[in-house]
């Protein structure tokens, strides 16, 4: 993006910086790259973020923002739930094929405390919206229905866990495909997602 007197010197740090992590991730990037990046001095930098994890966060709280609009999209179409599975499947690949490898990789295995917990409030946020979208695959016979609200949740936060775990990232070490196996097995289980 280029300097605009459209965005806020801050929303241009943000966008400069998640086009570099993008491209070749958290550890990689610098400060004076972003600022090269986004056309700004690192004194216009460290008046809106006191370090590189604080404009990490505002770009992950962005995407996390972006997710949850697409989803809601989504949802609100009057379409079927194998639908809605398969659409929001197609856009959370077509969101880490944006985000590329090095960035996904250390969002899921960077132990930076922050990022963690940003995540994780804001899965707690999207616990309810998740929740009433697996309802409907109920309600529509998708989904079992003796399966209970906690059972979901536990399943997908498994999931999660799965997808950050050393073993599952030895037997498959690409990130992306590690995500969408995820996907997959939650919504279609061993059976095939094409059918």
């Amino acid at each position: 993006m280029p300097k605009s007197t459209k965005y806020t010197s801050a929303q241009q740090i943000v966008f400069a910086a998640q086009r570099l992590f993008f491209k070749q991730g958290l550890k990689k990037t610098s400060v004076e790259s972003i600022c090269l990046e986004a056309g700004l001095s690192k004194v216009t930098y460290y008046k809106h973020f006191k370090n590189k994890m604080q404009v990490a966060l505002g770009v992950t709280q962005k995407l996390i923002d972006e997710g949850q609009h697409s989803f809601n999209r989504i949802n609100q179409k009057d379409i079927s739930f194998q639908e809605k599975v398969k659409q929001i499947i197609a856009e959370k690949m077509a969101n880490a094929n944006k985000m590329g490898d090095a960035f996904i990789s250390d969002l899921f295995t960077d132990q930076h405390t922050e990022l963690i917990s940003l995540m994780s409030e804001a899965a707690i946020q999207q616990k309810q919206f998740m929740l009433d979208f697996l309802k409907t695959g109920q309600q529509e016979g998708v989904i079992r229905k003796d399966i209970s609200d906690e059972l979901l949740w536990f399943s997908l936060e498994s999931l999660d866990h799965m997808v950050r775990e050393s073993s599952l990232i030895s037997l498959m070490p690409d990130t992306k495909q590690r995500l969408k196996w995820a996907l997959d097995f939650f919504f279609y289980g061993l059976g095939n997602p094409s059918k």
